[in-house]
C-alpha cells in the first residue's frame, strides 16, 4: 500500500510556488558611455526567460515538464512500516510535429503535458497560448521554443505577398495583359511556383525549384502554367 502525505489537488498557485519562489539574476543594464568590459559581447540568441531555470530537479530545463517535479512520500506497508519513497515523473522522449516550423521537434515531455499538447490542438497552439500559467509551465526549453515559432511567424508575414487591391471580395496581388484583355490575378506568387512545380514535375525540391524562380515574373509563370494545366481559376478579367 502507497501512501502520500501531501494532498492530490492542488492550486494553480501552489503548483506553480516553486517556480514563481526562484531567485532570477537581474539583467545588466547597459547605457551610453560605459566601459567596453561592461558592454555583452554577444547578444543573447532567446529573450531570457522570465522565471530563470529550475535549481532543482534540473533536467526540467530541457524539456517540456510543465512546472511538475519530483515528489517525495512513504510506502506503507500492511504492518505499518514506513519507507521514504520518490514518485517520478513519466518523462516521454518524442517528436513533435510543428505546422509554423515545418518540421519535427525532438523533445521530452511529460505525459501530462502531452495530453495538453493534444486537447490544444497541436504543439505550435500549446506554445502560443500567452496565459500567466502557460509561460510558467513552459520552462526554459518551451520558451525558447516559444520564441523560434514566433520568429517564424513573423517572418512569415513579412515576406507574405501584399494585395494591391480586391476585386469581387478577393485579394489583387498583380495585373497582367493576356491576348489584349487585362487580368486580375488572385493568388500569390507562392501558390504559382508550388502549382507549376507540381505540373512540371520538376526533379528538385520545392525550396530549390522557388529559388531558382525567384526573379521570375508572374506573368512569365502564369505562360508557363498556361501549358500544363487551367489558369482561369487563378486570374479574374478586370
Amino acid at each position: 500500500m502507497i501512501k502520500r502525505f501531501f494532498s492530490v489537488s492542488s492550486s494553480p498557485a501552489r503548483e506553480f510556488a516553486h517556480i514563481m519562489r526562484r531567485r532570477v539574476k537581474a539583467p545588466r543594464e547597459v547605457n551610453v558611455g560605459d566601459p567596453h568590459s561592461k558592454i555583452y559581447r554577444n547578444s543573447p540568441e532567446v529573450p531570457p526567460y522570465p522565471y530563470g531555470k529550475a535549481t532543482f530537479y534540473k533536467q526540467s530545463n530541457r524539456g517540456l515538464y510543465g512546472g511538475k517535479v519530483l515528489q517525495f512520500g512513504h510506502q506503507i506497508s500492511d504492518y505499518g512500516n514506513k519507507h521514504v519513497r520518490v514518485f517520478r515523473l513519466n518523462v516521454q522522449k518524442v517528436s513533435l510535429w510543428s505546422e509554423i516550423l515545418q518540421r519535427n521537434v525532438p523533445i521530452r515531455v511529460v505525459t501530462s503535458v502531452l495530453k495538453t499538447i493534444t486537447r490544444e490542438g497541436g504543439l505550435d497552439n500549446y506554445l502560443l497560448k500567452d496565459k500567466a500559467a502557460r509561460i510558467k509551465e513552459l520552462g526554459p526549453a518551451g520558451w525558447a521554443l516559444r520564441y523560434e515559432v514566433l520568429k517564424k511567424l513573423e517572418q512569415v508575414e513579412r515576406t507574405a505577398p501584399k494585395p494591391i487591391g480586391e476585386i469581387d471580395g478577393k485579394p489583387l496581388y498583380a495585373k497582367v495583359q493576356r491576348n489584349g484583355v487585362e487580368y486580375g490575378v488572385v493568388v500569390g506568387k507562392t501558390r504559382l511556383l508550388k502549382e507549376l512545380h507540381t505540373a512540371e514535375n520538376y526533379p528538385s525540391t520545392l525550396k530549390a525549384f522557388m529559388n531558382d524562380h525567384q526573379n521570375a515574373s508572374i506573368d512569365d509563370i502564369l505562360t508557363k502554367l498556361a501549358n500544363h494545366t487551367d489558369i482561369n481559376p487563378y486570374i479574374v478579367a478586370l
